[in-house]
């Protein structure tokens, strides 16, 4: 079976907002339940639901804590959309943590720095913090476009030394009990 294109996004967006988004499309194996992390009214929003037209869609504010109960289950994949000075703060990294361990397998980031703006802290220092990997980036009139991806299924790879035949002296395992 052929895996299906998915459409194109409609040109309201940015071509590198766009190129992103359809990156993300592509790599997504099956429909199901995904959430938007989006200021109201935005045109990331339609341009989602265009490129994801076979999955359930959920929407909240980056303002959201999460934590209230407001999102009922787990979702296949979430995306979010932030500036750096949202990132900055305690309330973001907080919503992007309660995203990551409660309510999704694989969040994809979308951050925009603008040029000329001074930052407390760089993005990948508070990113990298919270278990997100650089996926790309892209310069825009305005400044840059970084994409961070954190997967649950690719954030701690298996380790040969880290199996129970490699603890503890297996040498002796048939000779002592402890």
């Amino acid at each position: 079976m052929q895996k299906e294109q998915p459409q194109q996004a409609p040109s309201k967006l940015p071509a590198c907002i766009e190129k992103q988004l359809n990156e993300i499309a592509q790599t997504v194996e099956r429909s199901g339940r995904l959430l938007l992390v989006v200021e109201a009214g935005s045109t990331l929003a339609s341009c989602a639901q265009t490129l994801f037209a076979g999955w359930k869609i959920e929407m909240i504010a980056p303002t959201s804590s999460c934590a209230n109960g407001e999102l009922d289950g787990r979702f296949d994949l979430s995306i979010a959309m932030l500036k750096v000075p949202q990132l900055e703060q305690e309330a973001a990294q907080q919503m992007l943590s309660t995203l990551r361990n409660l309510y999704s397998a694989q969040v994809e980031l979308l951050v925009e720095v603008n040029k000329g703006e001074s930052l407390a802290h760089e993005p990948e220092n508070i990113l990298f913090g919270l278990g997100f990997k650089l996926a790309g980036q892209a310069q825009t009139e305005h400044g840059a476009l970084l994409r961070y991806r954190y997967a649950l299924s690719g954030y701690n790879r298996k380790r040969n030394w880290n199996t129970p035949e490699h603890w503890a002296n297996p040498e002796n395992f048939h000779r002592y009990r402890w």
